[in-house]
């Protein structure tokens, strides 16, 4: 009996050795979790378990981690009106400097033109208008200073009229870099003043017309406001679809002519174009529109100066065509023009001496 039962133990003990050692063989080789040293604040949602440390890691390095991790995560988050308050404090609240010059169109300083400015304000905490006043030294120099998104102006002196529009602009950092105002004491941005010669006087026409879209032309009288057969001023046609469909685009031209004369583009100031040109004359602009190019378009709108009539007459004309509006095979035409019927070039309007045209 005492043999079986040393048997027995010797069994047991066997057993145990191997389950110890089966045990031991199932342990994880790496360090235990380490729980952050700071508790979670608010709402911060938690991962579903700690993050385990690399097999070598040191029980600091693993507690860095755990801690640069919980911050992050527990890091309060701005409201979208928070960040768009901290968009406009930062990027359209800017300190705007201007310095500007006045001339005339001889190219000498304008003095003591009274010049109002006004600053654009859109800060998150303000929106609003500052507004300034100034005026030209003897050198026609000028200058605003202020914060705020952008800046406009409006020279104004007896005996002038404002000749340009490029007074002011963007300083807001929203805008590209290319669209800002970059003012430069040294390099003052000129603002052109026209001074009044003496007006004269002009005829002026303005009214709609349906012409073909099938490239008939068309001839204008300026002077008389009417369709002409012959002589006139100036000759329009059109070709276009006669079923515009504007999303799927369509070939279409506008050509314009002068009678006996010629044509200068100046498309960005028609109301301030105060005298013709004495040269560079073209006898007709063709323009075209062609299917899905670039910057195509249903309208066309467009001013010039013009002489006709053999140096006759001078005038400027805004004329706007729309393709895209069809009836009856015609499409609608739309005149603006002043004419000086003396041969003169010069074409400052005072209503006083300003009449409409007619038969």
């Amino acid at each position: 009996m005492k043999i079986r039962r040393s048997i027995l133990w010797f069994c047991f003990g066997i057993v145990a050795i191997i389950l110890v050692v089966i045990s031991f063989s199932k342990r994880p080789a790496i360090a235990p979790d380490i729980p952050s040293p700071y508790p979670p604040s608010g709402p911060t949602t938690q991962p579903a378990s700690q993050p385990k440390a690399s097999p070598g890691a040191s029980k600091g390095q693993f507690l860095k981690t755990s801690v640069s991790q919980s911050a992050v995560a527990t890091a309060p988050q701005k409201s979208k009106g928070e960040r768009t308050l901290e968009i406009l404090s930062t990027q359209n609240d800017v300190p705007i400097d201007f310095y500007g010059k006045l001339e005339d169109q001889f190219g000498k300083p304008v003095v003591g033109a009274e010049i109002k400015g006004n600053i654009v304000v859109y800060n998150g905490q303000r929106a609003g208008t500052d507004h300034f006043s100034t005026a030209s030294d003897v050198n026609g120099l000028f200058e605003f200073h202020g914060r705020g998104e952008q800046i406009g102006m409006m020279p104004h002196k007896e005996g002038y009229a404002l000749a340009s529009l490029n007074g002011g602009g963007k300083y807001s950092h929203l805008y590209p870099e290319d669209q800002r105002v970059h003012s430069d004491p040294n390099n003052p941005v000129v603002i052109k003043m026209w001074k009044l010669q003496g007006a004269e006087h002009l005829i002026h026409f303005q009214t709609e017309f349906a012409i073909p879209l099938d490239g008939t032309t068309t001839t204008f009288d300026l002077q008389t406001g009417e369709r002409v057969q012959s002589a006139g001023d100036i000759i329009v046609s059109v070709k276009s679809s006669p079923i515009p469909n504007i999303r799927e685009q369509y070939d279409w031209q506008v050509t314009i002519k002068a009678v006996a004369g010629g044509l200068i583009s100046c498309s960005d100031d028609f109301e301030q174009k105060f005298q013709a040109p004495d040269s560079g004359y073209q006898p007709e602009f063709d323009i075209i529109y062609q299917k899905n190019m670039h910057l195509w378009t249903s309208r066309f709108i467009n001013s010039f100066c013009f002489t006709s009539r053999n140096a006759g007459c001078y005038g400027k004309l805004a004329i706007e065509v729309i393709s895209d509006v069809v009836k009856n095979g015609t499409v609608p035409v739309i005149i603006n023009s002043y004419v000086n019927p003396s041969g003169s070039r010069n074409l400052e309007i005072d209503p006083a001496m300003v009449t409409a045209a007619h038969p």
